[in-house]
């Protein structure tokens, strides 16, 4: 009976490394795998004389360490997927147990350790339903970028946390006998049910996950859009400077040949600056410099973009070393800070914006501060807005500090009076 009970142990403890493997992308090569297998199932044989629920943490705990300290998976994605396996593989023995229950009624207990042919084989239908119902919640979460925001996975981890409590709360009180034998079909439909419901729920969770990476594209997607007819509406309205001062340099030169032809060389010489300074206007650059392009051609694209709304826009830029954010990173964050900025000073009674860059020790600091005609109320962190896309102005937000995230930096925004301002800081790793 233990040479069965350790096979046992060891082929679901394969199946939990794999699935935490395949969950978290981690490759680990087939003699680590099964070392780390033997160690996870090496824990759960120990604890087969212990309750159900001491069983769980264990398990737990083994899984979890091996996730962490060998496979390398980020805390969050380890917590999530070691919860996963370690429930659906109880749930699945639990649910096998209670049809067969069902089935055989009080009988069960007598069949199910009369002979060592019949706990083998009731056993691995139990670890086969536990693959099969893995490789199904392997699908739906693979399905999903992993890199979804922090909150959602500890949430998911909270829902699947309570979902194992009550398996391991079911499996440590019922017993398989005579007295519940009755209603036998009760307890298995009832098994059946809450094993469903928590694939249900974990499907949910999946789409919850890629109903906000749709909503991101499409807030990407809607930025770019208006980035674009921004860029328009600038260029035409210098198209139209340019043809009004195309005809009045023509009239100017007109002039100075006239002050020329008379002898007027210093009147000539001034109308000449004139024009050369009306020309250097309708190239819109800035006095500062980070010595970045993207970075000077970001905020100088928004700086024009303010001179259109009639909103004071000021700057300071200190030299920046070499950079290794990425660019993308980079411009999305100033972008989508200058963005809001812009929209709530825009409505402001006394419109002003300006931004800060510089690096402060290893970090690339970003500060953007502008007047509201409002004061926001920030509980929660969730940032109000009076715009009617409500959603995407707080989505931009959210992109901003999952940047940071990634880039082990920081985002904070705070509001004083009539004035809001907000910080991000990326590492430059």
């Amino acid at each position: 009976m233990l040479i069965v009970n350790a096979v046992l142990s060891l082929v679901k403890s394969a199946l939990a490394v794999i699935f935490a493997e395949k969950l978290s992308g981690a490759k680990r090569s087939a003699v680590v795998t099964v070392i780390l297998t033997v160690f996870c199932g090496g824990a759960d044989l120990a604890a087969i004389t212990f309750p159900l629920w001491a069983r769980c943490i264990i398990s737990l705990a083994a899984l979890l360490f091996v996730c962490l300290m060998f496979l390398r998976i980020k805390p969050y994605c380890a917590v999530s997927a070691s919860l996963t396996c370690v429930y659906i593989q109880t749930a699945a023995d639990l649910t096998v147990s209670c049809l067969l229950f069902a089935i055989m009624r009080g009988d069960y207990p007598e069949v199910m350790n009369g002979t060592l042919f019949n706990h083998a084989l009731f056993g691995l239908i139990s670890a086969a339903a536990g693959g099969g119902l893995l490789y199904l919640v392997w699908y739906i979460l693979s399905q999903q970028p992993q890199e979804t925001f922090r909150e959602a996975w500890q949430h998911y981890s909270f829902v699947i946390a309570v979902f194992l409590v009550i398996a391991a709360v079911f499996g440590s009180l019922f017993e398989f006998g005579e007295v519940n034998a009755a209603i036998a079909p009760v307890i298995a439909a009832a098994a059946v049910l809450a094993l469903a419901m928590s694939v249900v729920v974990i499907n949910f969770f999946a789409e919850i996950c890629a109903a906000y990476e749709r909503e991101k594209q499409l807030h990407h997607l809607r930025s770019d859009y208006c980035s674009v007819k921004e860029q328009l509406e600038v260029q035409f309205q210098t198209s139209q400077r340019l043809r009004k001062v195309r005809h009045d340099i023509k009239n100017h030169l007109f002039s100075v040949s006239a002050l020329i032809d008379g002898g007027e060389y210093e009147q000539a010489r001034e109308l000449l600056r004139e024009i050369s300074d009306t020309a250097d206007s309708l190239q819109p650059s800035l006095s500062q410099s980070t010595g970045n392009s993207l970075i000077d051609a970001v905020i100088t694209y928004k700086a024009a973009v303010s001179e259109m709304r009639r909103i004071p826009f000021e700057y300071a830029l200190d030299i920046l070393p070499e950079l290794r954010i990425e660019l993308s990173d980079i411009s999305s964050v100033i972008s989508n800070l200058l963005d809001n900025a812009l929209e709530a000073a825009e409505k402001a009674e006394d419109p002003y914006v300006e931004i800060r860059v510089f690096m402060y020790k290893d970090y690339l600091t970003i500060i953007v501060k502008n007047s509201f005609y409002y004061v926001p109320n920030v509980p929660g962190g969730q940032i109000p807005t009076a715009k009617k896309d409500n959603e995407n102005h707080g989505l931009g937000m959210t992109i901003v500090s999952e940047i940071c995230e990634r880039n082990r930096g920081v985002f904070r925004y705070s509001a004083q009076g009539a004035w809001f301002s907000a910080s991000a800081m990326l590492k430059n790793h």
